[in-house]
């Protein structure tokens, strides 16, 4: 049985996916979760303080899945699986890839929770990329300092895919979702070898 606190959050979650972050007050929260207003600020203070603790859980989540000791068609499984992990991301948090903008600008302490997770992400790409590298997997004439740009490039597409302004939002562009397009970005970086293992490891 959920714990009065793990109740609340499941309960915001939901609210703030059905709703938006703005539209939900810590009223709303409590009266979904069958608590009282008292028993939600205990746990938690103030709405920021809750949405830092689900957005951690997200951040822990992820980096859970994230493996440093992979080499060979084992690392290019688990940048596929990587890709697939950030749109299970956006389909259990949309609330929060939607309205990133609006939430950086009303928490500091989300905002800071979510950029120390970005440089930890774009470490770990490029790491994963510099292994595929040595393995043949990616072509030998990609410099580090591109290997870098790419790994920004990835977390910021990661990030900002949902929001209203991005090209996911706009119907003219087609639709294509954040795992595909992080995927096709990075089989511009393989070798003849490395599009091998990436098929394979789609297949799985």
């Amino acid at each position: 049985m959920a714990t009065t606190k793990e109740r609340i959050c499941e309960t915001a979650l939901r609210l703030f996916n059905e709703k938006g972050y703005d539209a939900v007050s810590l009223r709303d929260i409590a009266a979904a979760a069958q608590t009282s207003v008292g028993n939600v600020t205990y746990h938690f203070g103030k709405k920021e303080d809750l949405l830092a603790v689900l957005l951690r859980d997200l951040h822990k989540d992820f980096k859970s899945k994230l493996e440093s000791g992979l080499k060979g068609d084992d690392l290019m499984k688990h940048m596929v699986s990587t890709f697939r992990a950030a749109k299970r991301s956006e389909e259990e948090y949309p609330f929060y890839f939607r309205n990133l903008n609006q939430i950086y600008a009303s928490s500091q302490a989300v905002r800071e929770e979510n950029d120390a997770f970005e440089a930890d992400l774009q470490a770990h790409y490029v790491t994963c990329l510099k292994k595929l590298q040595k393995g043949e997997l990616v072509r030998d004439n990609i410099s580090s300092d591109t290997f870098e740009a790419i790994a920004f490039m990835m977390v910021h597409m990661e990030s900002t895919w949902l929001i209203e302004s991005a090209p996911d939002a706009n119907p003219s562009m087609g639709n294509m979702t954040i795992d595909e397009a992080l995927t096709v970005l990075f089989a511009q970086l393989l070798t003849k070898k490395g599009r091998k293992a990436l098929a394979s490891a789609e297949k799985r």
